[in-house]
């Protein structure tokens, strides 16, 4: 039973590292940044940053 706990947990991971290795840099950030509003907004009234928003603001710079 423990082996193959084991083997299911190391086939999960192996799934993951393929996907990260797959992902570009500009959508490992998207993804961290979208999960950081999420929880925002699950923490309280943060207002929502849409990407518009905050590229116009960066340009501005």
């Amino acid at each position: 039973v423990k082996m193959q706990e084991l083997q299911h947990e190391m086939d999960a991971k192996e799934k993951e590292i393929d996907v990260l290795t797959k992902a570009t840099s500009k959508s490992l950030w998207q993804r961290d940044l979208n999960a950081l509003d999420r929880q925002l907004q699950l923490d309280g009234n943060y207002p929502r940053i849409d990407e518009n928003n905050f590229q116009s603001s960066q340009d501005s710079r």
